[in-house]
């Protein structure tokens, strides 16, 4: 087993490399939908004890949208693209074309939006890895969670069929025509998917 607090330098730059990668297909792929250039930037990726998800979303009890997802493949696990209430709502403005501000509350709409565009992002950040790792990794199709983060996370991680102690979080900013919004991209691999991801990149220290 891993322990988080002692992942390296090296490693931890080979799993930004990584994020970085995926980070260009989704801006790409979300480019091509919305007809409008969106830059995506990665600002840091922590590795953390699952323990410690609510609270860099901003807190356990803050509101949020979460995107869903599941891995298959290689690597087992659960992906989630977590946005406040706030930054969700600016997030479908951005998605749908309207001005900053303008949505108020998540219609169809706007929750059709919302799962496609962490499709995409699950999609473009497992190819990379997929790629980059030679690693078969397909995304389930994402369903949207509504309430406290807390309570999001935990239920996520008791749906995993095998135990999660570490997750990426992909600190992300989303950016077109001089608005931004920010989210995290949570990686959540399943027990044993950790040593795999390293071992693949070289940098295990087994």
């Amino acid at each position: 087993m891993i322990d988080y607090n002692k992942l390296s330098s090296m490693q931890l730059d080979a799993l930004k490399e990584v994020g970085n990668i995926g980070a260009a297909h989704a801006a790409t792929a979300l480019s091509q939908i919305v007809q409008k250039t969106v830059m995506i930037n990665v600002s840091r990726i922590e590795v953390m004890p699952v323990s410690d998800i609510s609270k860099v979303v901003g807190g356990p009890a803050v509101e949020s949208v979460v995107a869903r997802m599941y891995i298959f493949g290689n690597i087992k696990g659960g992906i989630l693209l977590a946005l406040t209430k706030k930054d969700a709502l600016f997030f479908t403005d951005l998605l749908k074309g309207a001005g900053h501000g303008t949505t108020v509350f998540l219609d169809e709409i706007g929750k059709s939006a919302l799962k496609e565009a962490g499709s995409i992002l699950a999609a473009s950040y497992l190819k990379a890895i997929g790629d980059f790792l030679k690693l078969s990794l397909v995304p389930s199709v994402p369903v949207l969670m509504f309430g406290e983060i807390k309570e999001i996370s935990d239920k996520v991680l008791s749906e995993l069929s095998k135990r999660s102690e570490i997750a990426f979080c992909i600190e992300t900013e989303f950016l077109e025509s001089g608005s931004s919004v920010n989210g995290h991209f949570l990686l959540i691999p399943e027990i044993g998917s950790l040593e795999l991801i390293l071992k693949a990149l070289g940098v295990s220290d087994k």
